[in-house]
């Protein structure tokens, strides 16, 4: 994945950010919002649980209020969705923190 290239291959990305923050002659569920990219994804489709990672990392320094995602995986763990964003927290503010669903 070229990181300095965040265009979207596919589409799907940019449609939800339009669904999102669209502030023209439509509006999107919250036009006044500022919105961050961060493509975890190559142009194929794929990625890895460290690109992800690394992305909630970013996007906890930059601070980010709410971050969406449209992926899955093979998930090896039932506990790694809780695990990657735990990781990131920690790795940001160096205290964990608690998710509840």
């Amino acid at each position: 994945m070229d990181e300095n290239n965040p265009k979207d291959s596919n589409g799907h990305g940019t449609w939800v950010a339009g669904v999102i923050g669209a502030n023209g002659k439509f509006l999107g569920i919250a036009p006044e919002c500022e919105l961050y990219v961060a493509k975890v994804l190559g142009d194929d489709g794929v990625g890895s649980y460290k690109w992800l990672c690394d992305a909630l990392v970013w996007g906890l320094e930059e601070d980010v209020d709410i971050v969406n995602l449209s992926l899955g995986g093979d998930f090896k763990t039932s506990s790694l969705h809780i695990d990657m964003p735990f990781y990131a927290f920690h790795k940001v503010f160096g205290y964990p923190f608690l998710i509840f669903s």
